[in-house]
């Protein structure tokens, strides 16, 4: 049995035992005299559940919720015939509105609406479990900041001992550093007149802005740079990312500079893009892109026709099908002019998301309006792996360029 396939067997048991309990449950209240076992069990649950989500300094709420949920008192007053479990349930409610996070406010509103026992304590059971999944993401959320310096120091102090006793463990890192150095001082001549430090500094940085963006285009012949080797399936993954999104934006331009009546349909640009994205799950390299063209072509030309036919216009000629078909299977190749415009636009949007010192919003690139969101997700993920790669190992690219410059 697959990870899958198990995770989902487990599931229909825990959905099906679920389904039982409430079906007893109602069974149980609906008897006469009705019978509060399973209830008794349901409160003691929900008891607990609000405990857990208490903090330290909730000593008087704590107190109150021991004393009015009291099971042996409730299970006196079930014996007795006298349990209000409207009661209970609107105290519940009442708890949880003072604990929960704003976003869940319009939930609990639902459940103070909520007149029938079962449904409401069903509700309460689900609204109790999201609750403690906003509590642990607040107790990460506030912890963040502690973790991430202490993965920093962990790195640092493990990199440090495997420099120890291996030669040269910067070999592959040094050369993919230095490679860049040179273009990076040619293009700022005006370094010269600075202080020896500053110009360490604004060189490294610099210089490593190229080599990061380097990685998304690695050279497949050559060793990852041990600094960044544990971060090299993800650096892969983006870079393949890139290649797929840079592709997606060629077609994009294509077309539309080919078919002028559909150039203003936002609607037709989104779902060519979902499509034409969708087909080019695969592609991780451009013999893959080679391969799967063909359909990307014939799926671009369907979509057109359909767009056209839906605004009244005249489809599209063999001819003219013909070579929007030739031109789409030519940005396969590397060399596509219009491939590599996006392409420098896309990276020079990353190089300006991790060069930038501030956090103010980016502007997108001219004709990548359609990408914005996965463009903005993928630099998210390119940030976060460069901060914390520049936290870890920026001291060993500073020391590269200054023995280098001296």
């Amino acid at each position: 049995m697959s990870h899958e396939e198990k995770y989902c067997f487990q599931k229909q048991v825990k959905d099906t035992m679920q389904t039982v309990f409430w079906d007893i449950l109602a069974e149980q209240l609906n008897a006469d005299p009705p019978s509060y076992d399973q209830a008794m069990v349901l409160l003691a649950e929900i008891k607990e559940s609000l405990l857990r989500l208490l903090l330290p300094q909730h000593t008087k709420l704590k107190q109150e919720i021991n004393e009015i949920l009291d099971v042996d008192l409730i299970k006196q007053q079930a014996k007795a015939g006298i349990l209000d479990f409207q009661y209970y349930a609107h105290y519940v409610i009442s708890v949880m509105g003072k604990l929960c996070a704003p976003v869940r406010d319009d939930k609990i509103q639902e459940l103070s609406q909520t007149t029938e026992i079962v449904p409401v304590f069903k509700g309460i059971l689900e609204t109790l479990e999201i609750m403690h999944i906003d509590m642990a993401n607040f107790t990460i959320e506030l912890m963040r900041p502690d973790l991430i310096a202490r993965s920093i120091d962990y790195e640092k102090t493990k990199f440090a001992e495997l420099l120890k006793i291996q030669p040269d463990g910067l070999d592959a890192t040094r050369k993919w550093v230095l490679k860049h150095l040179d273009t990076v001082k040619a293009s700022n001549p005006q370094l010269h007149s600075t202080d020896k430090d500053t110009i360490v500094r604004i060189l490294t940085a610099k210089t490593i802005d190229q080599a990061y963006l380097e990685l998304l285009q690695w050279d497949e012949s050559m060793p990852f740079p041990e600094t960044v080797m544990m971060d090299e399936g993800r650096f892969r993954a983006l870079g393949e990312h890139c290649l797929r999104m840079t592709v997606v934006g060629a077609i994009l331009l294509v077309t539309l500079s080919s078919i002028k009546q559909l150039q203003g349909n936002s609607a037709f640009k989104e779902l060519l893009r979902q499509h034409v994205t969708v087909l080019l799950e695969e592609a991780h390299s451009n013999k893959d892109l080679e391969k799967l063209m063909p359909n990307v072509a014939t799926q671009v030309i369907k979509d057109i026709d359909d767009c056209l036919k839906k605004i009244g216009s005249t489809e599209l000629d063999v001819e003219s099908k013909r070579l929007l078909s030739g031109q789409i299977l030519e940005t396969a190749s590397p060399s596509h002019k219009i491939r590599q415009l996006v392409c420098t636009r896309v990276h020079e949007f990353l190089h300006q998301s991790i060069a930038s010192p501030n956090t103010a919003p980016l502007q997108v690139p001219p004709g990548l309006s359609s990408l914005q969101a996965e463009l903005t997700g993928v630099t998210g993920q390119f940030l976060h792996l460069v901060s914390h790669n520049r936290a870890v190992y920026g001291e060993y690219y500073c020391n590269m360029v200054a023995s280098t410059l001296s």
